[in-house]
């Protein structure tokens, strides 16, 4: 009868074992099931991200070749300013001498 009632304890044993093995397991499909969700979100956001990036890219080239061409057209600008210094004193140095002419 003794072993009966030892048997019929580790039976109970072995059926409280399984119901919490039971439960963690479902607690860890749960946990699997809630990451794949999170995975599936990181991913829709990692592809939202990289257009996002692809269209920054595209943007500051943009910006760069504006940058350049400013940059060109200010050098253009400073040229054209030297050459009209140089015009300016030139007529000023004629206006002298034809002044200075006169007043001879």
């Amino acid at each position: 009868m003794e072993v009966i009632f030892t048997l019929e304890e580790k039976v109970k044993a072995l059926i409280t074992c399984i119901k919490n093995l039971k439960e963690q397991i479902h607690a860890l499909q749960q946990e699997n099931d809630s990451l794949k969700i999170e995975a599936q979100e990181l991913k829709a956001e990692n592809a939202s991200l990289v257009e996002i990036n692809a269209q920054f890219t595209i943007q500051l080239k943009a910006i760069e070749n504006s940058i350049l061409l400013e940059t060109d057209q200010v050098k253009e600008l400073k040229e054209e300013r030297s050459v009209t210094r140089s015009a300016l004193d030139d007529l000023i140095k004629s206006i002298d001498s034809i002044v200075e002419n006169e007043n001879q």
